[in-house]
């Protein structure tokens, strides 16, 4: 995957590196963007924060707050953010979705904590 923005810090020493300004990944497996972003290299983890989008395959995220994509553990959460699969939908306050794996982002399991919306075939519970 490719990542690009227009202006960030990043400190070798502490491998930590941030942004705050808009960053946009786009690779064969899926595509992201957001208005700022931290990674820490070795918690193996990258927060995209403010206008989260993600896409893969038939997979949509969308988070006005953040996302954290683990790259170690094949999940993400996210805040305030609604997954869309095929005409499925998922909404919650907090959202975990664990991966087959993270080239693919092929959705295995996702869990939802506090208010929580689900379609499916029309019907929302």
């Amino acid at each position: 995957m490719e990542v690009k923005t227009n202006s960030s810090v990043y400190n070798f020493a502490k491998e930590f590196g941030y942004g705050n300004e808009k960053i946009v990944g786009n690779g064969d497996k899926g595509y992201f963007e957001a208005d700022k972003f931290t990674f820490d290299k070795k918690k193996g983890e990258i927060t995209l924060i403010q206008n989260v989008f993600l896409k893969s395959g038939d997979m949509k995220l969308n988070s006005p707050l953040k996302a954290i994509l683990y790259m170690d553990k094949n999940k993400f959460t996210a805040d305030n953010a609604t997954v869309v699969k095929n005409k499925d939908i998922l909404y919650g306050d907090i959202i975990e979705v664990l991966f087959k794996d993270t080239k693919n982002f092929e959705i295995e399991k996702a869990f939802s904590k506090g208010n929580t919306s689900i379609t499916s075939s029309g019907k929302t519970a």
